[in-house]
């Protein structure tokens, strides 16, 4: 009898390309433990590895020329970023990449990868945190998988960047805060 291989169902939008856009993502930590810091009378004081998730993020567009952190914050046990990723300042030959492989896992039907570069960033933003804070003997892990909603227009952007400015303030009933 053959062995049945589970395929998991990619969360990104299929019908996305996820080379440019504005994005909304959030990533949580490993059984939402408070590695990045707590909140104290109303403020969020970060921990090492918070700091080093907050320097991370700060300084992207070092890296990725192509992207820029909008807005950010980071909590005990997740982020939120409002991240815009522009597409004509991708390098020629990352705009587009053709994909030999003929499987439709992460593809869409013109046979163009649609990982994108949004997925590019956030795995490699997750690694060197990852990295970092091992280096400094910490135990860290991220949830395997990370939320991101694609903005939709004005209103789009402010109910999400006045979502994240009130984030700290609003912890009490975030459905991502978890008692340590």
């Amino acid at each position: 009898m053959a062995e049945e291989t589970h395929i998991r169902k990619t969360p990104r939008a299929t019908w996305h390309e996820y080379a440019g856009g504005l994005y909304f993502v959030t990533i949580v930590t490993e059984n939402r433990r408070h590695h990045f810091g707590h909140i104290i009378n109303g403020t969020m004081e970060y921990s090492a590895i918070g700091n080093i998730c907050d320097n991370t993020i700060k300084t992207l567009s070092k890296y990725y020329p192509y992207c820029r952190v909008i807005n950010h914050i980071v909590m005990p046990n997740h982020l939120h970023m409002l991240i815009y990723i522009d597409e004509n300042k991708l390098p020629f030959e990352m705009r587009t990449k053709e994909i030999v492989n003929t499987d439709t896992f992460g593809r869409n039907d013109k046979g163009i990868q649609c990982r994108g570069w949004l997925s590019h960033i956030i795995s490699h933003m997750k690694s060197y945190i990852t990295r970092e804070s091992r280096k400094r003997g910490f135990t860290f892990a991220w949830l395997g998988r990370y939320h991101d909603h694609i903005v939709r227009g004005k209103d789009d952007f402010e109910n999400i960047n006045n979502y994240i400015n009130n984030n700290v303030n609003s912890w009490e009933q975030d459905c991502l805060r978890e008692e340590e």
